[in-house]
């Protein structure tokens, strides 16, 4: 089962590690507010559903729990030849890192065994 609206939002506040104080400040809330939010006693505007949606740079269905998916290709298709690898979510990050220490080390190796010749750079 998906989780809450407020269960989204303290997971994702604390994915970024910012205090309740930082996030309201963020929103134009107060901290009692934001942390009525967070447990459940208090409802979500619409409006603030967006700022939310817009500051953690995920879809409005990911907040809601409708969804668990983080990207929403609509969110990103204007935005397809400035992505950054920090901007990618863990899991994309993590093998981008794995495959590159990969490489770094399969040409250290080639270089070792004097296997390695300029002409390989365009392969």
């Amino acid at each position: 089962m998906s989780k809450t609206l407020p269960e989204r939002i303290i997971d994702l506040r604390e994915a970024l590690d910012i205090t309740q104080g930082k996030l309201a400040k963020e929103l134009g809330l107060d901290k009692s507010s934001m942390s009525r939010i967070e447990n459940g006693t208090r409802k979500v505007s619409s409006d603030e559903l967006l700022k939310m949606a817009d500051y953690f740079h995920v879809p409005t269905d990911y907040v809601l729990g409708r969804t668990d998916n983080l990207t929403d290709p609509e969110l990103l298709k204007d935005k397809l030849q400035v992505i950054k690898v920090d901007d990618l979510p863990y899991f994309y990050r993590s093998a981008i890192n794995i495959f590159a220490d990969y490489q770094r080390h399969q040409f250290h190796e080639n270089l070792c065994l004097g296997t390695y010749t300029p002409s390989d750079s365009d392969k």
